[in-house]
């Protein structure tokens, strides 16, 4: 794990992706990210944002300005090889939930790309608890599953819980104009979540 200096007002940089990657802030790797790397404790200013294959190769890079206090999101797409900024908040203790990723507005050059929409099964309706970008998710008697709509490609950040106790916690990919249902599974040793495409997006 990389140790980066503390300052007053240190600032933070996430990175989302839906496939194990590297990341690396100016030059220095910070971590595998296959859901969400949070690099802390960073100088506020300009920072240059890589991800890299296991291999060294550079895939996509962003430099970015962080503010003093503040949390940058970003999302890298797969597909598209790039990254995007996902949202900004202030690191403060009485921060607000993320905003939901219905309400954020699209990343540059996305202005006309669809919305999508994700179903979550295998998590109970009655001590289970579902949400994604920090907006809870309302389950879905009709369909039998935790049910979310207007999101905004190409990842979300997904986290799920059952009495309390943490199942899932990761990024998953969101389908432009189409609809997903992801499976909460336990498999030999750990919790996970597959996803298959399931037609178009449900509102």
């Amino acid at each position: 794990m990389l140790l980066l200096p503390a300052f007053a007002t240190a600032s933070e940089i996430q990175v989302a992706a839906t496939r194990p990657v590297v990341v690396a802030i100016d030059h220095m790797p910070t971590g595998i990210a296959g859901t969400t790397i949070d690099t802390r404790d960073l100088e506020p200013g300009d920072h240059l944002v890589e991800v890299r294959s296991f291999m060294g190769a550079t895939l996509a890079e962003m430099r970015i300005e962080v503010g003093e206090a503040e949390r940058v999101r970003l999302a890298w797409d797969r597909i598209t090889r790039t990254l995007y900024e996902l949202e900004r908040l202030p690191l403060t203790s009485s921060s607000e939930p993320p905003t939901p990723a219905s309400a954020l507005p699209p990343a540059e050059g996305r202005a006309h790309r669809p919305t999508g929409s994700l179903a979550v099964t295998g998590l109970s309706d009655i001590s289970g608890h579902a949400s994604v970008q920090g907006h809870d998710l309302a389950f879905d008697s009709d369909a039998q599953a935790w049910l979310a709509t207007g999101l905004q490609p190409p990842v979300v950040e997904l986290h799920l819980a059952d009495n309390g106790t943490l199942r899932f916690h990761g990024a998953v990919d969101v389908t432009p104009g189409g609809h997903r249902t992801c499976q909460l599974l336990f498999r030999e040793t750990a919790w996970t979540v597959t996803c298959r495409d399931d037609g178009p997006e449900r509102r």
